[in-house]
């Protein structure tokens, strides 16, 4: 298995939350964005103070969008929220 094999797995659907939650928190974490989810870092007041990919994209950014890519259609309701915690905490709330 390589290692975009070993990032692929199931988006979140209505019923999957534990195994889904366990996967995506490992994955930012091997990002090094789960600070950004967990509240560890609390969101920048000016978007030009965030730390950036090398991209330029800000990191807190890239972590809101490894969720969003990872969720099915029926979930995007619960992830609108620009603040990666924010997101985190209502799926957590509504699974």
């Amino acid at each position: 298995m390589n290692e975009m094999d070993s990032m692929k797995f199931t988006r979140l659907n209505d019923s999957n939350y534990v195994s889904w939650s366990l996967r995506m928190e490992a994955e930012l974490v091997r990002k090094d964005l789960w600070g950004w989810v967990s509240g560890e870092q609390g969101m920048p007041e000016a978007i030009q103070e965030a730390p950036a990919a090398e991209d330029g994209t800000p990191a807190w950014a890239e972590a809101r969008a490894e969720i969003i890519l990872r969720v099915e259609d029926s979930q995007l309701s619960h992830v609108t929220s620009t603040n990666p915690a924010e997101i985190w905490d209502q799926l957590k709330l509504v699974h």
